[in-house]
């Protein structure tokens, strides 16, 4: 960003009919200050990113960035998924990690296959259905929290289920839940 703005300090400052190496210096610093700023408000507002445990090489060039967030506004080992960025408050237990990136990415690929307006529309309405039984949806098939489990168990092999308060492997799940 700093480069363009290099140049569009140099041109600005040619039509002025300043010295332009000034304008081309003053522009950078532009870009380089705005540039800090706005990094350093994503990183406080949504966390700094880190390379997650699981592969996100199926998404191409648009993937997710997972973030370790610097706010406490859940517990840990628990995420949320806004846009690209999948949040994820640190847990030491690798393989619950590892399950909670792969749930996290499977919203973010829901996202991308329904569109950022439809899947939050349809995120707020399955919460305020069942907003004191929100768990519910984590084991309800047809909603966005048990397609992210399912996505989850493809990556991971597994998934948490607060109900049996365990890991649910491929064949538990598709027993439990009648999926064919």
């Amino acid at each position: 960003m700093s480069c363009y703005r290099g140049v569009s300090g140099g041109i600005s400052a040619a039509f002025n009919g300043t010295y332009i190496g000034a304008g081309i210096l003053q522009g950078m610093k532009s870009g380089a200050v705005s540039g800090a700023i706005f990094s350093g408000l994503t990183i406080a507002a949504l966390g700094y990113g880190y390379q997650p445990h699981i592969s996100t090489a199926n998404f191409g060039n648009y993937k997710p960035i997972f973030r370790h967030p610097l706010w406490g506004s859940h517990d840990a080992g628990n995420g949320i998924t806004i846009g690209r960025n999948c949040m994820i408050n640190y847990t030491d237990k690798d393989d619950y990690l590892a399950y909670i990136e792969a749930h996290e990415m499977g919203h973010f690929a829901e996202q991308r296959d329904m569109g950022f307006v439809q899947f939050y529309g349809k995120t707020m309405t399955e919460y305020s259905e069942v907003w004191f039984h929100i768990a519910g949806l984590y084991e309800t098939p047809g909603t966005l929290e048990f397609s992210a489990e399912l996505y989850a168990l493809g990556v991971v092999g597994h998934f948490w289920s607060s109900h049996y308060n365990a890991y649910i492997s491929y064949d538990t799940v598709f027993r439990l839940y009648n999926i064919k």
